[in-house]
């Protein structure tokens, strides 16, 4: 399901190893998302909008257990992908300072087709990976 041409060009050329891996089971695309980093992003949506033209396909599960997080950034960015931009994401205290943050990217119209999106977190979940999902219980 992994957009070969485009994430193995990351690898050969700027020696960047994925951090997903992603499969079909029968009609749910499933993502484990094993750490974030900068192109786990881009990633995501080059094998959703691969997946976008595989007949039947109407549920997602995105597996974060075992992920130790990553820029807070991220989530912003991630979640807009479900949601569109500036909606609420979560909110930020950080040293007396408190912020209401916001997705920032526009609704990814390949993930409309999903109608059940399933989040997998276990003990090992942390960070910004814990904040997704909260986000997405929400």
């Amino acid at each position: 399901m992994r957009p070969l041409k485009t994430l193995k060009k990351l690898y050969d050329e700027e020696k960047i190893e994925p951090t997903i891996v992603s499969k079909k089971l029968g009609s749910t695309l499933y993502f484990y998302i094993g750490k974030i980093a900068p192109t786990t992003l881009l990633e995501f949506a080059q094998i959703a909008e691969e997946a976008s033209t595989t007949p039947m396909l109407s549920n997602m599960i995105i597996d974060l257990r075992g992920n130790l997080g990553g820029s807070l950034d991220f989530a912003n960015h991630f979640l807009g992908l479900f949601i569109g931009p500036n909606q609420f994401a979560y909110d930020l205290f950080h040293q007396g300072d408190y912020n209401v943050q916001r997705t920032m990217q526009p609704r990814f119209t390949p993930l409309e087709k999903y109608k059940e999106v399933a989040i997998l977190t276990d003990g090992m979940t942390q960070s910004t990976a814990e904040v997704i999902s909260a986000a997405f219980k929400r």
